[in-house]
């Protein structure tokens, strides 16, 4: 069994960038082998996101897509630079696709906010059932309570059904 994709990869990235150093130290050229070493190491990451597909795959076809501009720079001829561009664009296109998107959280917390304000706003209102005797208050005083407990449910469950959304 062979090495997964995914080091593969990593290796063939590491000895285009080593030849690629030894390039710009020696002044020798080696196009055409560092090209294929990126386009190879772009093609293995193509193929770890095809077989690992819960591993964030527009992630590892963003790695493919920078190998192909590696190799796409250090192509030798115009026509490989052409080929190698479509395959480098069909990647960052795929990849933008395939971005994992940001989890959306419901606003629970606002939708048991408001329930209790509208709870504590009935309790507070329905005289009979407190006879006045929370805090000693009087009729009026306590209608002002209820009704500002009413409000404040009201700005909660807007505040919910915003931000669900």
């Amino acid at each position: 069994m062979g090495k997964p994709y995914k080091e593969k990869a990593r290796e063939l990235e590491r000895e285009a960038n080593s030849k690629s150093r030894l390039a710009m130290h020696t002044g020798r050229e080696y196009p055409t082998m560092i090209s294929g070493l990126y386009e190879k190491a772009g093609d293995a990451w193509v193929k770890q996101a095809n077989e690992s597909p819960g591993h964030y795959p527009g992630n590892l076809l963003l790695y493919a897509a920078k190998d192909y501009e590696n190799a796409r720079k250090s192509a030798k001829t115009e026509s490989e630079r052409d080929r190698i561009k479509k395959k480098e664009s069909a990647m960052e296109l795929k990849a933008r696709s395939l971005k994992r998107k940001p989890k959306q959280r419901t606003p629970i917390g606002f939708a048991y906010l408001a329930i209790a304000s509208f709870l504590a706003a009935l309790f507070f209102i329905s005289f009979n059932l407190t006879g006045y005797a929370v805090t000693g208050q009087s009729k009026t005083n306590l209608s002002f309570l209820a009704l500002g407990l009413f409000f404040l449910g009201l700005v909660f469950v807007f505040c919910y059904f915003k931000n669900k959304k």
